[in-house]
């Protein structure tokens, strides 16, 4: 009996560890998420012109993208979200592509770094 009420108390202690792990996990990525909604605006040398790249995340997990670069400017809905600690985007126009990347904030989270696979770093500056 006494084994027995040993191990039950193990169970209960290796369960309510695992539940209070899960809880922190979700409120860093709600916190996360409250932090990109808005607009970000990029502006940087691209080939020799000037490229300007523009999200706007609302707090529905949609958005937009604007492009404009050598006269042209793209736009696109989007979707996005934070997936295992990255910002993971999707663009439906002209075609549906997703863009995963790390990200941190600074400057009291007016600076966003998105960095790409490559380890390129873009910053965007919030409007």
């Amino acid at each position: 009996m006494k084994k027995q009420f040993v191990i039950i108390t193990a169970i209960i202690a290796i369960i309510s560890i695992s539940l209070c792990g899960c809880n922190e996990v979700k409120e860093q990525k709600n916190n996360d998420e409250g932090k990109f909604v808005g607009t970000w605006v990029n502006s940087e040398l691209y080939n020799g012109s000037t490229r300007e790249i523009t999200y706007v995340f609302q707090s529905n997990n949609k958005g937009e993208i604007n492009v404009s670069y050598i006269g042209e400017t793209f736009s696109s809905d989007l979707e996005w979200k934070i997936v295992d600690n990255k910002l993971q985007i999707d663009v439906f126009e002209p075609t549906k592509s997703r863009l995963i990347n790390d990200y941190s904030f600074s400057n009291n989270n007016s600076t966003l770094d998105l960095i790409d696979s490559m380890g390129n770093i873009s910053t965007f500056y919030r409007q």
